[in-house]
């Protein structure tokens, strides 16, 4: 009986040894497990973050091929416009040309 307990005993002092070489493996658990939460939550709130500025991106994407097709549109009704402008530049010459040839006419005549 008495060489189980110095057997048992040694197995306690090498558990001891191999403990201080590597410091408390249970107090040290514990920190590096925190640390490892820590890590992990900065982890998945800057996973969040990324996902943000994606659906951000995606949103002004969206509204930046809205904005386009509006101007593409803006361009259209301004092409429209101009040639309005243009056919009635032409009208107004021609008014213009029919009130000199009127005028030309008129004054043949004296009163």
């Amino acid at each position: 009986m008495f060489e189980p307990r110095d057997a048992s005993a040694g197995r306690v002092r090498r558990r001891l040894a191999i403990r201080q070489r590597n410091g408390n493996s249970r107090s040290q658990g514990r920190p590096g497990v925190a640390r490892g939460l820590a890590i992990s939550q900065q982890a998945s709130t800057a996973l969040e973050h990324v996902h943000n500025v994606v659906v951000a991106m995606g949103e002004q994407s969206q509204a930046g091929t809205n904005i386009a097709g509006n101007v593409e549109q803006v361009a259209g009704v301004v092409e429209e416009t101009q040639n309005s402008v243009s056919h009635a530049v032409e009208a107004v010459r021609a008014i213009d040309q029919q009130a000199t040839n009127l005028y030309q006419t008129v004054s043949r005549f004296r009163l």
